[in-house]
């Protein structure tokens, strides 16, 4: 039987129905455990997350935010309050709470992934490059922020090092076409037409309808005399040109 004033019998109700799929009834024994409780941190955690799967994104921030305050070491409830304040357009303080969060976890790669985000959005690309470099750094895997990286050295002509991440990244995830359509710009601004033009390659046998790959093979096949992929190129870039053209409307 439940009592009614007990906080952590209304959470485990809340965890039950969430687990039932009710989620209305879910949040309703949420907001009963922090009523019973308002000092428990969990019932906050959990009244957070379920509103936040609702779509009620001020309420969840709040919900969360109590979370950090009762118990300021707890990183889940940063991260989700730094991703809900920075969903809300308000990067200043989610960048605030990425800073509290790695204070406490320096390797938490999601986190300085985030924050990179949120530093490029208000234009502080020097920081949002330290913060995807940390990223990869703590996660090798984290190939959202390798790209972000590259891009970003690429942006400050720092070309080999743009090169050097992307063919990293790559190494781990041989099938991004994003990563290896980066590469292939990088190994063209270096120089390396015949490397680009193999990268470029690889990319339209992955992805036949990549049109920005087609557009630089058809240049770098002019200049290296591959006449025969040349009006193989001109024909896709037509095609595919004429395709979007026609989706488009």
């Amino acid at each position: 039987k439940l009592d009614p004033g007990s906080g952590a019998a209304w959470i485990n109700l809340a965890l039950l129905l969430e687990d039932m799929n009710k989620p209305a009834e879910a949040m309703n024994a949420a907001r009963h455990a922090v009523a019973a409780s308002p000092d428990n941190e969990k019932g906050w955690f959990v009244n957070g997350r379920l509103l936040s799967a609702a779509g009620k994104r001020e309420e969840a921030l709040k919900a969360f935010l109590q979370t950090v305050r009762l118990r300021p070491a707890d990183t889940r409830a940063r991260l989700k309050a730094a991703l809900l304040l920075a969903d809300l357009g308000r990067d200043a303080d989610a960048i605030s709470q990425y800073r509290d969060l790695l204070a406490i976890d320096a390797r938490d790669a999601v986190a300085w992934y985030n924050m990179g985000l949120a530093l490029h959005r208000t234009g502080r690309d020097d920081e949002a490059r330290a913060a995807y470099e940390e990223a990869v750094r703590a996660d090798p895997e984290a190939t959202s922020a390798a790209l972000n990286l590259g891009v970003l050295y690429a942006r400050a002509d720092r070309i080999e090092e743009a090169r050097g991440v992307f063919a990293d990244a790559l190494e781990r995830r041989p099938d991004d076409v994003s990563l290896r359509y980066n590469l292939a710009l990088q190994l063209g601004k270096l120089g390396q037409d015949d490397a680009s033009y193999k990268e470029l390659q690889r990319i339209v046998h992955l992805e036949p309808d990549h049109l920005r790959a087609w557009q630089v093979i058809v240049r770098l096949a002019a200049k290296l005399g591959r006449a025969e992929d040349l009006l193989l190129a001109r024909a896709s870039v037509r095609e595919l040109t004429t395709k979007g053209t026609r989706e488009g409307g």
